[in-house]
């Protein structure tokens, strides 16, 4: 018997390794597939599209929002992969109605990707290459954020449009603003509050991000922020976790060096 609590706090039980994986967690898809265990996902969300050559073969069950249940309920799996965040609490609530395994993650810091990606070893009986994939991803962190010298810009991180919604604290996109030394001027809110775009323009911001997920902002939306100084991001380097976080440490190193000269090169608002 394999017994495991997951990061709400569940008890999980399996009498044998899950071998039907159905993941409604895009960057856990990822994670699975990079830890060498792609071949056991029977079911993923249309957004599960990394890396694209295998998730393009696996079966689509629907949006992380709006998943088909019917049809992740005939493919019959041992295991099914959901977010707290991502989500919807009835959906996952209707699933582990149908006695199906269910873990459910809440991330919103390096350490708890860390300890999922630990959690998936011990589940899937593929501890080893998931303590190895931590321990890269933790070397990769100190090696390429840890030396990087930033000014504590002030920004302001944009993931929606009509309404505007912003990032604030408890959540996993700014976790990811506070590694790479960034000051989020809605620190002192939670989640994705709202924000007028008069509000916005007469924040005194550094930098202006604009995210390229969920919403996908683009350079039409950069013109109309000037004279600000808004910037593109990748919305994935800021919001997946688990192994995808080993691309995002090299994105983030040359994000941070780009911003330099532009603050370098501009006049200062």
């Amino acid at each position: 018997m394999i017994t495991l609590i997951d990061q709400l706090g569940y008890e999980l039980e399996f009498e044998k390794r899950p071998r039907r994986i159905v993941c409604l967690v895009p960057s856990i898809s990822k994670t699975l597939i990079d830890l060498g265990i792609g071949d056991r996902l029977l079911g993923i969300t249309k957004f599960c599209n990394d890396p694209i050559l295998i998730t393009a073969t696996i079966p689509k069950i629907g949006g992380t929002k709006n998943p088909n249940i019917e049809k992740i309920i005939s493919l019959c799996p041992d295991l099914i992969i959901c977010n707290k965040e991502e989500n919807r609490q009835e959906d996952i609530l209707l699933l582990k109605s149908k006695n199906i395994p269910v873990y459910i993650s809440d991330i919103i810091s390096l350490e708890e990707s860390n300890q999922m990606i630990k959690d998936m070893g011990v589940i899937l009986d593929n501890t080893l290459e998931a303590n190895k994939l931590v321990e890269k991803i933790e070397y990769n962190f100190n090696t390429k954020m840890l030396p990087i010298r930033v000014l504590p810009y002030k920004i302001v991180y944009l993931i929606w449009k009509n309404p505007y919604m912003v990032v604030a604290n408890q959540t996993f996109i700014q976790s990811m603003l506070k590694l790479c030394g960034f000051e989020n001027l809605f620190l002192g809110m939670e989640r994705y509050p709202h924000i007028s775009e008069t509000a916005l323009m007469e924040l005194k911001s550094d930098f202006i991000f604009l995210s390229t997920e969920p919403y996908t902002f683009n350079e039409t939306d950069v013109c109309d922020f000037l004279p600000n100084r808004a910037v593109l991001v990748d919305g994935k380097a800021f919001s997946w976790y688990g192994s995808y976080l080993l691309q995002s440490f090299d994105y983030f190193h040359a994000l941070i060096h780009q911003l330099n000269k532009i603050y370098d090169n501009k006049p200062h608002l």
